[in-house]
């Protein structure tokens, strides 16, 4: 566990859940397991404060517990932290793809960590009864919760104290949905300048066919016959040109492990672009190109300067894929931490602003509840 990972999970864990929590969070990601007790010395918190707070990390799936003899431990669970920042990229990929009351049921479960679908829908329907302009109906909401039900975004809770008979929905996995947002970056990388539409189109069928037939995290999908993809293109009448790329080969697979991998150099590429300039970049392309065991005239040996050409000594470097990976993950977690800082303190600053725009917000929609036409509110 780095340091900027720590300071990032502390100020998430603050913005999320206040002060309480982002003590106990820190503490755990800090020195590991540790009981109550051990918490309560080191926090400085009352022992019924820390309870509340791992109460809500545990209810959140942001911590674990282990029963290790007559102690039980609490650990810190530091990737499903960093899940809650991706929050409003998963709403907006349910409202694209299910709709916005689709929106508003992830959302209200985001919020609550679980509930009774009853419970949820109701709660949902009575808030924006109201609101002519989101039109809610409770059967439209249970259609909309059927859709996301089958489509693996909510699942029954796996709680000890559930009944039988009752079901409690909670989010899917992480494994499950991380894969279906990432699958968007997937589509642009590999899709050609040319014909972006198309073959972004084609990668996104053939990611549909890997999660149907293939664990998610494969690193090489089961291969899939060209008439399967044909069938789905053939749906897809705005595309007149996708048939033309599905006739070079029989059978396709997604090669999920050299995908994240050049994908992985590009961002480093970039990164160094960025930070050394197109130099330093040139010479990182051409270790690269080494390493694959693609050996160009254009990229040769580096000699040391003011050796001569006819010299036999010849001084070889190579990358660390996995050290600069490393490298560039903390220099994430550092940016992240920067953003939300300044995030922050901006806030703050406008604190009195922001405050008055909110409650001129809510006078206008009270006046459209009580049907004030446009010029009445504006």
């Amino acid at each position: 566990m780095s340091h900027q990972l720590g300071r990032l999970i502390s100020q998430i864990l603050h913005r999320y859940f206040g002060d309480l929590v982002q003590n106990v969070g820190y503490d755990l990601f800090t020195y590991g397991s540790k009981p109550i007790v051990m918490i309560t010395k080191s926090t400085g918190l009352t022992r019924l404060q820390v309870i509340e707070c791992l109460r809500t990390l545990l209810k959140f799936d942001l911590a674990v517990f282990e029963a290790t003899g007559v102690a039980i431990t609490y650990k810190l669970v530091p990737d499903n932290v960093l899940l809650l920042i991706r929050y409003p990229r998963y709403l907006l990929q349910i409202k694209s793809k299910y709709g916005s009351e689709a929106e508003l049921i992830v959302e209200e479960l985001l919020q609550k960590a679980n509930s009774t679908a009853t419970q949820l829908l109701v709660t949902i329907a009575n808030k924006y009864k109201d609101d002519k302009e989101k039109n809610i109906n409770i059967v439209q909401l249970k259609d909309t919760f059927i859709s996301l039900a089958t489509a693996g975004y909510i699942q029954q809770s796996p709680v000890a104290e559930i009944k039988e008979g009752s079901e409690i929905p909670t989010l899917v996995p992480v494994a499950t949905i991380v894969p279906d947002l990432d699958a968007r970056v997937l589509m642009q990388a590999m899709a050609n300048p040319a014909d972006v539409k198309d073959t972004g189109e084609i990668m996104c069928l053939l990611l549909k066919q890997m999660y149907l037939v293939s664990a998610a995290w494969a690193e090489e999908s089961t291969p899939t016959a060209v008439t399967d993809i044909r069938e789905h293109a053939k749906r897809l009448t705005d595309r007149p040109l996708l048939m033309q790329h599905l006739d070079h080969y029989l059978k396709y697979a997604v090669r999920g492990a050299g995908a994240a991998e050049r994908l992985l150099c590009d961002v480093i590429e970039h990164l160094v672009t960025e930070r050394l300039g197109s130099n330093a970049a040139r010479i990182d392309s051409c270790q690269e190109i080494h390493r694959r065991g693609r050996y160009t005239e254009e990229c040769n040996p580096m000699r040391r300067a003011g050796q001569a050409q006819g010299g036999k000594a010849i001084y070889l470097y190579n990358v660390h894929l996995y050290e600069v990976a490393h490298t560039a993950r903390e220099m994430c977690y550092r940016a992240l931490h920067n953003l939300m800082l300044v995030s922050d303190e901006t806030r703050a600053k406008h604190a009195r602003a922001l405050d008055k725009q909110r409650r001129v917000r809510s006078i206008v929609h009270g006046m459209r509840v009580r049907g004030a036409g446009n010029t009445d509110s504006s």
